[in-house]
This record gives C-alpha cells, sequence and structure tokens, in this order.
C-alpha cells in the first residue's frame, strides 16, 4: 500500500488510465435530483483537486469551455487537462443523461481537431472522455470502429 502511495496508480494498458465508473460523490450533488451539466462542472470546478485526485497523476488543468472554431462554427470543450506521463491532451465532456452515439461523434470531432491543430509532434494523440450519468457501451461499441476501439 505504501508503495501504491509514493508511486501512483501505475499505468500498464489503456484500461488502466480510465477508471469506470468515476466516484464523484465529493461534489455535493444530491444523487437523485435532476440537475445540469453546467452544475456539475461548476461542482468539479469548486472541488478541482479532489476531482484530479479521482482522475490519477500528472494531470494539469488546461482550460474550462474551451473555444474551438471549426469552419467558422464553435464548439465548446467542458474540461481540458494535459497528462504529463503519457504526452496528450484529455478532453472531458460531461453529459447528463444517457449517452447517445452524437455524443460519441462529439467527441471524436474534438479529438480530431486537436490532434490536428493543437498536438505537437513530440506529443501523442488526444483522449477523449465523457462522463455521463448513463452509460451505454452499445452506442460506443457500435459507433466507434473496430480499430478505434483497440486504441
Amino acid at each position: 500500500m505504501r508503495d501504491l502511495t509514493r508511486s501512483g496508480h501505475a499505468v500498464h494498458r489503456a484500461e488502466d488510465l480510465v477508471k469506470d465508473p468515476y466516484v464523484l460523490e465529493f461534489t455535493g450533488l444530491p444523487e437523485a435530483a435532476a440537475w445540469s451539466e453546467g452544475d456539475l462542472e461548476a461542482a468539479l470546478l469548486a472541488r478541482l483537486q479532489q476531482f484530479l485526485l479521482e482522475l490519477g497523476r500528472d494531470l494539469f488543468f488546461v482550460a474550462r469551455q474551451k473555444r474551438i472554431t471549426i469552419d467558422g462554427d464553435h464548439f465548446y470543450i467542458d474540461l481540458v487537462f494535459y497528462h504529463r506521463a503519457l504526452r496528450c491532451f484529455l478532453l472531458i465532456d460531461l453529459k447528463v443523461g444517457r449517452l447517445t452515439q452524437q455524443d460519441v461523434g462529439q467527441m471524436l470531432l474534438y479529438t480530431g481537431y486537436y490532434e490536428a491543430e493543437e498536438k505537437r509532434p513530440d506529443e501523442n494523440p488526444p483522449i477523449g472522455l465523457i462522463l455521463c450519468t448513463d452509460k451505454n457501451d452499445a452506442a460506443v461499441r457500435y459507433t466507434l470502429s473496430q480499430s478505434a476501439q483497440k486504441v
């Protein structure tokens, strides 16, 4: 236990990086109440240190509601972090409700933009993370191609 405390969570596979599920009780939001994505974002940022510890180590906060413009259309990425050990951006989209294929497609747009426009040559491709209140494994499985699922 002491070694884990000193070294943190070891990442040997991509699956080791992403927890499922995240425990966000520290936000103070009531469990059964109807709240918005903005409420969740505000609660997470109010407790940013605890949120970073929940996500893992070596993360640096970059932006909130990061605006990207693609062909004149504006999009807003809820939270952007940089992972020092993995040398890549971590893009987080917050969704209240069941995950949809549109949510996955939106995240693919964000990661595609970051890979083309923000990533430096010595960095790895960005990671997209959708935090939702009700996951939908089938929507993810069928929305992503077989090659994208193996990354």
